[in-house]
């Protein structure tokens, strides 16, 4: 391969890793989930929802057994320690971020 076939390569494997960070804004937006992506210290960050987790959607998570990320376990521990019938403390409490990415330097 040569240097001009790899920067192809490299740029087609970038422009996919883009497409599918896009992909999981959205599924995190559809489902009020956070989730973290980084490349090394330093250099990431967290995408907070555009919308509230829900209690329902808290309780499926922790029912699923499945891994959280620190992230994702404190959203859901706030929002099941929020008041139920006030979904603006749900928000606050459950998100440390304003919606969209957060660099993982504003939390040093």
């Amino acid at each position: 391969m040569t240097r001009d076939q790899a920067r192809i390569q490299i740029n087609t494997y970038v422009e996919e890793a883009y497409a599918s960070i896009k992909k999981a804004e959205a599924v995190a937006d559809t489902h009020g989930i956070s989730f973290d992506f980084n490349l090394g210290y330093g250099m990431g960050g967290t995408y907070s929802p555009k919308r509230p987790m829900t209690r329902d959607e808290a309780l499926k998570l922790v029912e699923s057994g499945q891994t959280l990320t620190d992230t994702q376990r404190a959203q859901v521990v706030a929002v099941l320690r929020s008041n139920p019938n006030d979904s603006d403390d749900a928000w606050s409490e459950s998100s440390y971020y304003e919606p969209g990415w957060n660099s993982s330097s504003s939390m040093c």
